[in-house]
């Protein structure tokens, strides 16, 4: 939420909790009082409401419009990185096979919608109705795991990204989908996002390595970490 949108809520808050404020006095004052200050305090009440009004007029024009951001805004970093996933994926699709170009194409559709799911905030006036992830485009990436993972070579060392060219890619689109989803954690520390999108971005960078270890032979052509070879 933008500083400047609590700012004018704020300030709204308070014109109206003065309004309140003035009238009590008026009504529990009467008497002297009340002949004495009645004009000052029927302009002060005049001024306030006025005052509440526009504020008010303000903040709905934010919610409505939404808050402009700057570049470098989080939710803005994070909806970046996930488009950055999704054009180094489509670098992949330049050298995978049939089968798995398949999933990748799926994929690259299913990052526009978490993309538009973090554009737009949960809980926003026009966050009803928004495209969201959902749950069963998760199960969707945990079932491709697990059916991938099936025909290959258990693993004995780490794996240094290489390989195939579209191994090598994949692990790049791997580390990418990586950093998105930490800006996306980062940015639900402070703001609300959805733990679907969350749990895709989780689950996306595990089957991307997956794949990758697929296009290398199934895991025979992978290219292994050796502890301290070179010392």
């Amino acid at each position: 939420m933008s500083g400047l949108f609590v700012v004018f809520m704020v300030l709204a808050m308070v014109a109206t909790l003065a309004v309140l404020v003035v009238g009590i006095i008026g009504m529990a004052s009467g008497g002297d009082f009340n002949r004495r200050y009645a004009n000052k305090l029927m302009r002060a009440r005049v001024v306030l409401q006025a005052a509440a009004l526009l504020l008010f007029a303000i903040v709905l024009f934010f919610v409505g419009k939404g808050c402009r951001v700057a570049k470098h805004d989080l939710r803005v970093a994070a909806t970046g990185t996930v488009d950055e996933t999704n054009a180094t994926i489509g670098l992949v699709r330049l050298h995978a096979d049939e089968a798995i170009d398949k999933v990748l194409s799926r994929i690259q559709n299913d990052l526009f919608d978490l993309g538009a799911d973090l554009c737009t905030p949960e809980g926003g006036a026009r966050g009803s109705g928004a495209l969201r992830v959902t749950q069963p485009q998760v199960d969707w990436l945990e079932g491709e795991i697990d059916r991938f993972n099936e025909s290959l070579a258990p693993l004995n060392s780490f794996v240094l990204p290489g390989g195939s060219a579209a191994a090598a890619h994949l692990h790049l689109a791997r580390t990418v989908a990586r950093r998105a989803e930490r800006l996306v954690t980062e940015l639900a520390t402070i703001e609300m996002v959805s733990g679907i999108v969350i749990a895709y971005l989780n689950r996306l960078s595990d089957l991307l390595f997956v794949l990758a270890r697929a296009c290398n032979d199934d895991g025979a052509g992978d290219v292994l970490w050796v502890p301290g070879a070179n010392r």
